[in-house]
């Protein structure tokens, strides 16, 4: 079982549990990655599910089954010119991982390339085309590495992408859904046109904020005009939810929510206790934060949800996934 929080440095958004006991409907929805979100993905370490924004109408869409205790799906992300699902996967910690493609319900799985055991493979979003955009992290003798690709949905065209640095700080939560840019190292915002870096209009983001209170990643919209981020407060147990339009370089982040968290998680967070995903372009967000039992998880472990639209400063929907093995989530 994967501990919820030691998310991949490139893995596309994820979120939470679900039992395994739970009764499912099995057919899978039609994947729609343009217009107004309306699917959440995430992985229960084996399978991957759909719901809704309010976590319903749970649909099984990738069952990989129980083969040992350590097999589970990496990482998730959708090739956007086929809407297919593409997965990272092993058998167990020592074993390979293999990158999968399936059909948006799930069918069709195939192979399309194999890595060596100790290789952990993620997605990277924000391309274009029928094509699969990947890193691959290694730990050669103590020296860590992370390489990125691009190849076919079939695997074929494998193709190494170099030749700019700020690949090696990237996070999935960080790049724009749209591929207009994403933060790099410190708040520093690459901002790209047509696959083009375009240095002149790239600047540092968070050069008047206070980075000492942000809490885990921040998150970019998919069309890169805003940010946004959890921030702590002077009391305990109480976060701000704050936004930043990066259209310009003036600009400062604003209070879209304040959120409290239960008393049972006062003095319990740490830097990556929440995880944020926008949701609907710019408009909304996705906060999510949760209990896990360590080392394993246990059937009593859950991650809450809540919608929060920025524009109102108003919480919407909210639901919980119960169950272990939690792992991540996929919106807009």
């Amino acid at each position: 079982m994967k501990i919820k929080f030691l998310l991949l440095i490139i893995a596309c958004a994820v979120i939470a549990s679900c039992s395994k006991n739970n009764s499912i409907d099995e057919v899978a929805p039609t994947i729609t990655t343009a217009g107004e979100s309306s699917t959440v993905l995430y992985i229960d370490t084996f399978r991957v599910y759909s719901t809704n924004l309010k976590g319903e109408d749970r649909k099984l869409l990738v069952n990989e089954d129980l083969k040992s205790e350590n097999n589970y799906i990496m990482s998730t992300s959708i090739i956007p010119g086929s809407n297919k699902i593409v997965y990272s996967y092993t058998t167990g910690y020592l074993d390979p991982t293999t990158i999968k493609v399936a059909a948006a319900d799930g069918s069709t799985k195939a192979i399309v390339k194999t890595f060596p055991a100790g290789e952990r493979v993620g997605f990277v979003k924000g391309m274009v085309g029928n094509k699969i955009y990947y890193s691959v992290s290694k730990n050669q003798g103590g020296v860590s590495s992370v390489n990125y690709y691009s190849m076919n949905e079939d695997g074929t065209g494998e193709t190494e992408i170099k030749g700019f640095p700020y690949y090696s700080f990237m996070k999935e939560s960080t790049i724009s859904n749209q591929g207009k840019g994403f933060l790099a190292n410190a708040g520093y915002f690459a901002k790209i046109k047509d696959g083009i870096f375009l240095e002149q209009e790239s600047f540092n983001v968070l050069a008047n904020e206070n980075k000492t209170d942000i809490m885990g990643d921040i998150v970019v919209a998919n069309d890169a005009s805003k940010i946004a981020w959890v921030a702590k407060t002077s009391t305990d147990g109480k976060y701000e939810i704050r936004v930043k339009d990066i259209t310009t370089k003036t600009t400062s982040s604003t209070v879209a929510f304040t959120y409290t968290v239960p008393p049972a998680f006062v003095g319990n967070v740490f830097n990556d206790f929440f995880n944020l995903y926008w949701v609907n372009g710019n408009k909304k967000l996705l906060l999510e934060y949760g209990k896990f039992t360590f080392p394993k998880g246990a059937a009593s472990d859950y991650s809450f949800c809540q919608i929060i639209d920025i524009a109102t400063g108003t919480a919407g929907a909210t639901w919980n996934f119960t169950g272990d093995g939690n792992s991540q989530i996929l919106v807009n």
